[in-house]
């Protein structure tokens, strides 16, 4: 019978809904128990939390320690990057990238500071913009032989900041495709998140890292 009452505590504090409760049981449900089957259902309920801290500790330890090495091995790999095009390789394989224009909506804008930033083939990177309110980001990728702005990034690696990419670049109805054997400078306009970017885009033959 006792084990049949604690088993109920159990499925009650399991399936109790959004009810009132009391060491994880419905109030109601736990009022009904004696004051030694309470102590004991409150016993079990903290023992059974900390072993549930525990394991979700343990995980978020295991989780940061994965990004930390996935974090150097692409920082890894892009060394590697900026090194072999830094040797081998043409103007075009490392490109300098100045931004200017401004951020807001269609009907309210602000300007933006200025950025500079280098950019490898078969780089993704992200690029932040600050303004008087803030700062708004977008990611960009130089894929082939093609500035990407407002791509959207590999999902595994969105917390990064930069990283080599595997793949094909995912693109959508707003992103912005810039040839940069042909272009030196022009002007671009997208929309992310609710965000419109204005701006005034120059690329710059270079190999700086």
């Amino acid at each position: 019978m006792r084990s049949t009452s604690l088993k109920l505590a159990l499925v009650a504090a399991l399936f109790g809904g959004c009810s009132t409760k009391q060491c994880g049981v419905d109030e109601k449900i736990f009022k009904t128990f004696s004051p030694q089957k309470q102590e004991e259902i409150c016993k079990l309920y903290v023992q059974g939390e900390a072993q549930r801290e525990k394991l979700y500790e343990k995980r978020r330890l295991i989780e940061e320690q994965n990004r930390k090495l996935e974090l150097q091995n692409e920082n890894l790999k892009l060394k590697i990057l900026y090194k072999k095009y830094d040797r081998y390789g043409d103007a075009n394989d490392i490109i300098d990238v100045s931004l200017r224009g401004s951020v807001g909506s269609r009907s309210k804008r602000y300007e933006a500071y200025p950025v500079e930033f280098s950019i490898a083939r078969g780089e993704a990177k992200e690029v932040c913009l600050a303004y008087r309110y803030g700062t708004r980001c977008f990611w960009i990728a130089y894929q082939g032989d093609s500035l990407l702005f407002n791509i959207d990034p590999d999902y595994s690696k969105r917390w990064m900041k930069r990283y080599v990419i595997e793949g094909d670049v995912q693109t959508s109805r707003h992103s912005v495709v810039i040839p940069v054997d042909t272009v030196r400078a022009t002007t671009i306009e997208f929309e992310r998140y609710g965000t419109l970017y204005h701006l005034t885009l120059r690329i710059h033959r270079g190999c700086r890292y």
